[in-house]
């Protein structure tokens, strides 16, 4: 991670630096009315995730100028996502009913003319989050219940499991979707 951040340091000619004033001015604009999230909202949601994840892995780093620099670095790669973002929504684009739509596969689809790279990135985010990322969280939450005295080794992971399944399935098929109106 450390090489990525000096890498996008250094092609972006420092940003994290050069660009900190305008970050700090574009945070505090407020949003169009109540319906909508706010920059601070967003840099917050887009930010607890993996900063949480981060530091929660480099416990050991307890060195406060080594974390600092990390941070630094972390910048770097951060903005080379948001040039991602900024991709997707220059080239967003709208169905008949006014919703917005694209991403990552669909700019791909246009830089390259043709859709063979762009079916293959879906081919592997598909995989990535399937399998890769619900894997791992959800062996995350079941691990936290081994210390308590009612987890049983063979059932516990299986009735979160099913929880787990239940909530998605809830969310995947217009549960959560708050926008209905």
């Amino acid at each position: 991670m450390a090489a990525a951040g000096i890498y996008f340091t250094w092609r972006t000619k420092f940003a994290q630096v050069r660009r900190f004033p305008e970050a700090c001015h574009l945070i505090m604009e407020k949003p169009e009315n109540d319906a909508h999230v706010s920059s601070f909202q967003a840099l917050m949601v887009s930010t607890a995730s993996p900063c949480g994840y981060r530091q929660y892995h480099r416990r050991f780093h307890s060195n406060l100028l080594w974390r600092s620099g990390c941070c630094v670095l972390d910048v770097a790669d951060v903005h080379h996502r948001c040039s991602l973002s900024a991709l997707a929504r220059i080239f967003k684009q709208r169905d008949d009913k006014g919703n917005i739509y694209g991403g990552p596969a669909s700019y791909i689809e246009k830089a390259v003319k043709g859709c063979w790279l762009s079916c293959i990135f879906c081919f592997f985010l598909l995989g990535t989050y399937a399998f890769g990322f619900n894997l791992l969280c959800s062996y995350n939450l079941q691990s936290t219940f081994v210390i308590y005295p009612f987890c049983h080794e063979r059932w516990t992971p299986l009735f979160i499991g099913i929880i787990l399944a239940v909530l998605t399935a809830w969310c995947i098929f217009g549960g959560g979707n708050h926008a209905a109106g």
